[in-house]
């Protein structure tokens, strides 16, 4: 499932919150400082959109861009502080806010994708193996024979095999229109 999931949610959250603690942080500043410290905020902020939209979409990197940029959004809010030694409210929901999401980020930026792991390959019907001349499924209606594209796709573990068509029918399945051919 791509996008929604909890760490998604909670992170879109949390970010809301941390650019809205940093906007009223860098409006508590003054002169050139100020300046400085508002096109950095607008760089943070763009990238950090760019950041949620690859976590959205599944791309791999997506995760730790935003962990890198958390960590520089905690150096810019240690940076603050030397520069004003003043600590209000907004500054520590910021930090805190975004050091919970900085540590969020780490964790999922070291979890595999369930698209990463290891695919489970699935049995295939081979035509060299014929136990029977047609195959069916279990969960199906009719029976075909064993190179059939259809029959391809059975299971093993659904594979019903059968000597003769009249086998077959007797089991209660129909004749597909491969057999036709």
């Amino acid at each position: 499932m791509r996008g929604a999931n909890n760490s998604f949610l909670i992170m879109d959250i949390m970010s809301l919150i941390i650019v809205l603690g940093f906007i009223l942080v860098v409006f508590d500043l003054g002169g050139i400082f100020f300046i400085g410290e508002f096109i950095l905020l607008c760089l943070l902020i763009l990238t950090m959109v760019i950041s949620l939209i690859l976590i959205f979409n599944d791309v791999k990197f997506g995760w730790g861009m935003l962990a890198v940029l958390l960590f520089l959004m905690l150096l810019d809010l240690l940076l603050i502080y030397v520069r004003t030694s003043e600590i209000g409210i907004n500054f520590l929901i910021t930090l805190f806010m975004a050091a919970i999401a900085f540590v969020i980020a780490l964790v999922n930026s070291g979890k595999k994708k369930k698209n990463e792991e290891l695919p489970e390959e699935e049995p295939s019907v081979s035509t060299e193996f014929k136990p029977g001349k047609y195959i069916a499924s279990k969960m199906g209606k009719t029976y075909h024979t064993p190179k059939c594209d259809w029959a391809k796709n059975i299971k093993e573990k659904n594979a019903v095999w059968f000597d003769d068509e009249k086998e077959a029918k007797k089991a209660g399945y129909e004749r597909h229109s491969c057999l036709n051919e």
